[in-house]
């Protein structure tokens, strides 16, 4: 007898077929096979169990039909194309594998009930409310497969509530005479728990009166009634009449008997679709039908016939109802009664008196915006502001007018509030008459302080102050004032201030706590200027102390507004440090029209060409509107002017230049149609920049080619298209070198924003964008970086030290500056001796923090009253701290176009050279004349120009037959006048007057001015490369080259170096050809610079600003006393002497002094020339005096 059979493990997972018993096929009982691989046997179809392919099975079956398919039509099929093919079957099968499930799903879902299937939307929803329990409970039993607890909520006795008739109690069971039976709903419930309730058929009923049908569990079985609008509408008339017919009839009868009546209620089957009591979750309506889910109500109305005595509607009562409501049905329907027949009146009406009212709870409705503080609340005062009509028409325009309400709520709420608006919105001008108007800045007020207004630039501070005292109107010129650098209007009764950030900061180092104003606004934040960042710093903590002080004495609270053009407020609404309480966000929408955007398709590199192009088409071929070109400097804004006034000239220019100047492309037409160009940049004369805001010449465009200038600081007129090259120029610093360039880089996104909104102003525009759109979403950063990070700021922490603020790094910056920069300029105001080696302010420092300049200006100022130069060291200062007063000389178009030299010449073209040859050379010629104090000082001769200028009556001829800009000349007249004033505040008896004409200086000044000026820039200073040891440099190579050529090598690196061979030939600087030693022969060993610039060419080089050249004696009496300076032992060729009567404590010697620290890869510092100095002995050491 054979064993029994074990399965095995193969055997549970069908792996291995099942062992045949004897008897059950022809095999006689043989042995099965062993394990293994399953063979290509064909299945047996007398099996007893026959095991269909798994899944995986039938996929690799298919795979392997369609290889064999593939291989039979490609017999040789590498093996890279196999394994492609290989990945080309898998998706096949994928594909085809989800077409069959597609195909099953929508097969089943046809057959498939759905009536009980729930929305998505309910998904993961705690319970369901009252209104879905009973509608599930009918459908449950409406299928068979309701169970107790949907039995219970199906039978429950509801309301239906139907918006055309009164309330009505649904019985559950109805006798066979159609009278309502209340006391059958216990019989039903003992007959629902004998037997389970089935599906219910539903019965077609006629309009005859007979009996309700019951079902075998004792349901009535109602017609269902698919109920409309006139269906509706004709059973609210009936019900109408029967009621004036109940009233009219017997009056005994309250119409509450049980006779045959009407019935409208739900059927059981679909009671809760519209006859259930409205949950209280869902609200109740007054609906007495939810057709939501595909079900009607059902009505059954039992019409009364001849035989029927004394039918009577039944009463519409509710359990609770209150005899008030059923009075005042009686009289609403008498009412109806009465007016529909105009006979006896009717007295029906009851003492409504006599009722007892209900008390209905109201729900107390949460304030909008929580109260202020009880010290906050003020007493209510305004100020009434008299306008022309025209001015207030003007001001209802603007979009933060509507918002007035708004922000001063959120301004009386809050100490720091911040408001969003885009440029043109009004917020600038607006925002101070809402606080003036609320009663701040008004003397008889509890907010009697001044309202302060801070602008980035001087221009718009005075330009936005004449706008407002305009707007405030008769009296508002005396209420509103500004301050700037060199002037103010301030005066006993101004209430608004606008000033320069520069000035506000200046106010703070006096009066921290800022005790004469009541609020504060922050203008043009998104511009994120080192000043506006450090304001925003600072008057945080003011915030803080005039809240503590508020609650102490009489000190009033600060307000601060921040407004800003650009929603980029995240730095100071997310700033814990800054604000620990988040300040509201106040956005204002603009006044913008549309703006079409135009990308290109390619971004070239040479976009001046492309601008031309572009405003030549626009001009041709647009209908008018002003056109507004976006470019990055003076030379490209100058050049394009010129090509355009050539190509679209006026009637008169035309006449009188040659007809060929214009494109052979133009027609006719075009040349009629002539260009005003104009140029808008920061340099320009203020005269130049205001002609973009005059009238246009008729019958022409007006086109204006502008910086960056023109993106937020003004709005011109007009502007229907906007050119935007999408680049700018920026002056960028370098933290580790000190070396300024001026680079061409891509605007951020805000910028091209802002610059798209310029043709949106007046009317729809159009911005066409001289790059593609995959450049501006890859390239362009989101926002520009804050000016903090980018400039040194040694003039801030000098400021701040003088505030108290000894660690810098714990001051809430809105966006905290470098470390390594801040290390840098602490570093260099202890080379200027304004701080000690600890880092606390020095009396010096303390002295320098008085004068609005750099802290090097401020060093020279102070020093420089040796030898009475203090009015030049003024004049030197004033016309330092302004910029260039020259003209560039490639700015004056003075050596013309490189062009072909064998090229016909007409004879407007040798004029022209002929004119460019006359300039040059009376160029040269002002230079030489101005240089006559001392031919290798550049600071001297911007000390001729300076004290010239003032000789001169006729101020712009003077400027024009020098190449001087006048803008720049008036500005360094100012500058002298005020640092005058300050020298004579701060330091009495040292200067009495301020002199505009000063006499020349001696021989013994002249040297004076040049140590003096040195002193300031101690740190530097640049030695020429071939005098310092193992240089690569010969004195021999510097005869034979210019001296522009010859390189110097700076006292600190000018450029990171490279590890190569050149190492030393990287950082070497080169003097700039502007300076007056281009055109010396004379090389001198030393040379103090005020700033280095890498030019722009191909070549790169660090261009060296000049001031003065220095010899190495100066140096080391210039460098005394500074980390600048070390010094060697005692030279012992010479020994020391000792001096008398001092106990062998100090000695005279002669020592080498040594300067600086890095030049290339090692520390040595530069030597400089022997001298003899007295040391004094200090605790074992010898300190040089």
């Amino acid at each position: 007898m054979p064993s029994k059979y074990k399965p095995t493990r193969d055997r549970k997972q069908r792996r291995t077929p099942k062992p045949p018993r004897n008897g059950d096929d022809n095999t006689g009982g043989a042995v099965p096979p062993p394990p293994g691989p399953p063979t290509a046997v064909p299945s047996d179809p007398n099996a007893e169990i026959i095991i269909p392919p798994t899944k995986a099975q039938k996929a690799e079956k298919r795979k392997a039909d369609l290889l064999a398919e593939a291989r039979a039509e490609n017999p040789g099929m590498s093996g890279k194309k196999l394994k492609r093919f290989n990945k080309y079957i898998e998706n096949k099968l994928r594909k085809e594998e989800k077409v069959e499930i597609m195909a099953k799903l929508a097969a089943g879902a046809s057959s498939m009930d759905t009536g009980l299937l729930r929305s998505t939307r309910d998904l993961g929803r705690g319970r369901e409310t009252k209104k879905e329990r009973v509608r599930r409970a009918v459908r449950e039993v409406k299928a068979g497969i309701a169970g107790e607890e949907s039995r219970e909520v199906a039978l429950e006795e509801r309301v239906v509530r139907d918006p055309t008739e009164l309330e009505v109690v649904i019985p559950l069971a109805v006798d066979l005479e159609g009278t309502v039976s209340m006391g059958v709903k216990a019989e039903v419930e003992e007959r629902a728990m004998e037997k389970p309730p089935m599906a219910l058929e539903i019965a077609v009923g006629s309009g005859l009166k007979r009996p309700l049908e019951t079902g075998e569990n004792g349901f009535p079985i109602i017609k269902r009634v698919k109920k409309s609008a006139r269906a509706r509408q004709e059973r609210l008339m009936e019900m109408i009449r029967v009621m004036e017919g109940e009233i009219g009839g017997s009056g005994s009868e309250d119409g509450s008997g049980s006779g045959d009546g009407t019935i409208d209620g739900g059927s059981v089957e679909g009671g809760s679709d519209g006859s259930g009591e409205q949950d209280e979750e869902a609200g109740d309506e007054g609906e007495a039908t939810n057709d939501e889910d595909g079900d009607s109500e059902e009505d059954t109305e039992e019409e009364g016939g001849d035989d029927d005595e004394g039918n009577k509607p039944v009463s519409r009562l509710r359990r609770g109802q209150s005899e008030k409501a059923n009075a005042f049905k009686a009289w609403a329907l008498a009412q109806r009664k009465q007016v529909l027949n105009h006979g006896e009146p009717d007295h029906s009406m009851p003492n409504l008196l006599e009722l007892k009212p209900k008390v209905v709870a109201i729900p107390k409705t949460a304030p909008a915006l929580p109260p202020p503080p009880p010290e906050d609340v003020k007493k209510a005062s305004f100020v009434a502001v008299e306008r022309p009509i025209e001015m207030q028409t003007a001001r209802l325009a603007l979009p933060v007018v509507a918002e007035e309400q708004h922000i001063m709520e959120a301004i009386n709420a809050n100490d720091c509030v911040v408001i969003c608006g885009e440029t043109g919105s009004g917020k600038t001008t607006q925002v101070p008459q809402f606080l003036y108007e609320a009663g701040y800045g008004s003397p008889n007020t509890s907010t009697p302080g001044l309202i302060g207004v801070t602008q980035p630039r001087r221009v718009a501070a005075v330009s936005m102050a004449s706008r407002v005292g305009e707007e405030l109107g008769h009296g508002g010129k005396e209420k509103v004032s500004y301050q700037i650098r060199f002037e103010g209007t301030a005066g006993p009764n101004t209430a608004i201030k606008f000033m320069t950030d520069g000035i506000l900061l200046r106010e703070l180092s006096e009066d921290f706590l800022l005790r004469k104003y009541s609020a504060v606004i922050i203008d043009e934040a998104h511009e994120r200027s080192i000043n506006t960042d450090i304001l925003i710093g600072v008057m945080s903590r003011v915030l803080k102390l005039r809240r503590e002080l508020a609650e102490k004495d009489e000190t009033k609270p600060l307000k601060l507004i921040i407004m800003s053009a650009t929603l980029r407020v995240s730095d100071f609404t997310e700033n814990q440090r800054l604000f620990p309480i988040a300040p509201p966000l106040l956005k204002v929408e603009a006044r913008q029209h549309p703006v079409s955007i135009h990308f290109s398709r390619r971004t070239f590199s040479e976009y001046p060409e492309e601008v031309y192009k572009k405003v030549c088409k626009i001009h041709r071929r647009l209908p008018p509107g002003g056109i507004l070109v976006f470019l990055t400097g003076q030379n490209e804004i100058t050049h394009l002017l010129k090509r355009l006034r050539k190509a679209f000239p006026f009637k008169d220019e035309r006449q009188g230049s040659n007809s060929t100047s214009a494109p052979p492309s133009m027609s006719a037409e075009d040349v009629e149609s002539p260009l005003h160009v104009l140029p808008l940049y920061s340099l320009l004369p203020t005269k130049e920049q205001l002609r973009v805001f005059g009238g246009v010449p008729e019958g022409s465009r007006m086109c204006v080619l502008a910086t960056n200038v023109a993106e937020t600081s003004l709005t011109i007129p007009g502007i229907r298209y906007v050119v935007d090259c999408g680049r700018s120029k920026e002056r960028n610093h370098d933290k580790t070198t000190g070396v300024q360039s001026f680079d061409i880089g891509w605007v951020s996104k805000a910028s091209a924003a802002q610059r798209a909104g310029r043709s949106g102003r007046t009317g729809p525009g159009h911005c066409y964008r001289l790059y593609s759109s995959a450049v501006y979403e890859r390239d362009f950063p989101e926002f520009a970086k804050p000016e903090i990070l980018r400039m040194p700021i040694e003039g801030l922490v000098l400021q701040m030290k003088s505030m108290n603020i000894d660690t810098i790094t714990n001051f809430p910056f809105p966006t905290a500056p470098d470390r390594l920069g801040l290390q840098k300029s602490e570093r260099l105001l202890e080379y200027l001796g304004a701080l000690d080696p600890k880092g606390a302010l020095t009396e010096l420092g303390r002295i320098m923090n008085f004068f609005p300049l750099s802290p090097r200006f401020s060093k020279i100022l102070i020093i420089g009253q040796q030898h009475e130069c203090l009015p030049y060291i003024i004049a030197i200062v004033a016309a330092l701290s302004v910029g260039d007063v020259f003209i560039l000389e490639h700015q004056l178009d003075i050596h013309g176009e490189a062009g072909d030299e064998d090229a016909p010449r007409n004879a407007g073209i040798a004029f022209e050279d002929t004119q460019r040859a006359k300039r040059r050379k009376e160029y040269y010629r002002a230079h030489r004349a101005f240089s006559s104090l001392d031919l290798t000082s550049d600071v001297l001769k911007l000390l001729s120009v300076v004290c010239a200028y003032e000789y001169e009556k006729d101020s712009t001829e003077f400027c024009e037959s020098n190449f001087l800009r006048l803008k720049a000349m008036q500005e360094t007249h100012k500058l002298r006048q005020q640092i005058s004033k300050i020298v004579k505040i701060n330091c009495p008896g040292v200067l009495n007057f301020f002199n505009p004409k000063l006499p020349p200086p001696s021989t013994v000044q002249v040297k004076a001015l040049k140590q003096i000026i040195a002193a300031g820039f101690i740190d530097q200073v640049a030695i020429r490369a071939d005098l310092l040891p193992n240089s690569p440099y010969k004195p021999s190579h510097n005869s034979a080259k210019r001296v522009t050529e010859v390189p110097y090598m700076t006292l600190f690196a000018s450029a990171t170096f490279q590890q190569d061979e050149d190492a030393l030939l990287g950082p070497a600087v080169y003097i700039h050809p502007s300076s007056i030693l281009a055109s010396q022969s004379s090389h001198p060993e030393y040379l103090v610079y005020s700033e280095l610039k890498k030019s722009a060419s191909s070549t790169g080089k660090v261009r060296m600003k000049l001031l003065t050249p220095v010899t190495g004696v100066h140096l080391a009496s210039l460098a005394k006393g500074t980390p600048l300076i070390t010094y060697s032992k005692p030279l012992g060729h010479v020994p020391p002497k000792v001096l008398e009567d001092s106990m062998g404590r100090r000695r005279e010697c002669w020592v080498i002094p040594r300067i600086g620290g890095a030049i290339g890869r090692s520390d040595i510092g530069w030597a400089l020339p022997a001298r003899k100095v007295v040391q004094r002995k200090e605790e074992g050491k010898w300190v040089v005096e």
